[in-house]
């Protein structure tokens, strides 16, 4: 993960530092960076120009997409969610697929057998729409990949403790009829993200989690639920997740 800034021009100039850092070339990779709209649908991609790409639906690296539906996008976020690209996928060396998450979860596989990765956000909405097996399942389809040969990754985000499902505004306008409040009171992301993986077939001990939160490790994150106004949440950053196998430096 790295911090990676919205507004003043600094995103960009974070996204190069940070993928500098990791020695990945844009001159012979592509970081496909994915809209993430709080949807479960699955795109597989494929090859394209090197470079830092912005990527829809109608992108020339997208090899194949599912549209899935998803509890009660439409009527929170106006629908927007039909165009989203909430999990990615790709055996192509070279292609690096990036998310550009607030506090929700981010979900990273790797096919160690068939050298595939995915990478999945996935909020309260996500999870509860199963976006997770849904992935997996056109992993198997698209990549002839098993569960049993993955290992998963699951990235920093929000914790229960730090901001209860029951008190926000997808949980009340949405949730509420599908989700007991008992449940949306500790409903904690990586506890049901693990146990989706494991559910579809993914060994326990192949499965990681990271510790931190992004609200209450404020030195380390940046998060959407700390803002305290509509405005700072306009110029508060994200974070930056990658997955892919890169190509070397010629």
């Amino acid at each position: 993960m790295a911090r990676s800034r919205d507004f003043d021009g600094r995103r960009l100039s974070n996204i190069n530092r940070f993928l500098q850092l990791l020695d990945i070339d844009i001159a012979n990779n592509s970081i496909c960076i994915l809209p993430a709209t709080h949807s479960s649908n699955v795109a597989l991609l494929g090859p394209g120009t090197p470079g830092i790409h912005v990527i829809n639906n109608g992108s020339p690296f997208i090899r194949n997409y599912r549209h899935f539906d998803t509890i009660g996008t439409s009527a929170i976020f106006g629908g927007r969610s039909d165009d989203g690209i909430d999990a990615a996928i790709t055996q192509s060396p070279g292609v690096i697929i990036g998310y550009l998450p607030a506090d929700c979860a981010i979900i990273q596989i790797f096919d160690r057998r068939r050298q595939a990765c995915a990478q999945i956000h996935a909020g309260a909405l996500g999870i509860f729409s199963n976006i997770v097996p849904k992935t997996i399942t056109c992993m198997q389809e698209w990549c002839g990949s098993n569960a049993k040969d993955f290992v998963c990754n699951i990235c920093p985000c929000l914790s229960a403790r730090s901001w209860p499902l029951k008190s926000t505004s997808t949980w009340k306008e949405r949730l509420r009829t599908l989700v007991p409040e008992t449940v949306a009171d500790s409903f904690e992301q990586k506890t049901y993200l693990t146990d989706q993986l494991i559910k579809s077939g993914v060994a326990f001990h192949n499965i990681s989690a990271s510790s931190f939160c992004t609200f209450r490790d404020e030195e380390l994150f940046f998060s959407n639920a700390r803002c305290k106004t509509p405005e700072a949440k306009k110029i508060e950053g994200r974070q930056l997740a990658i997955l892919g196998i890169k190509h070397e430096k010629h």
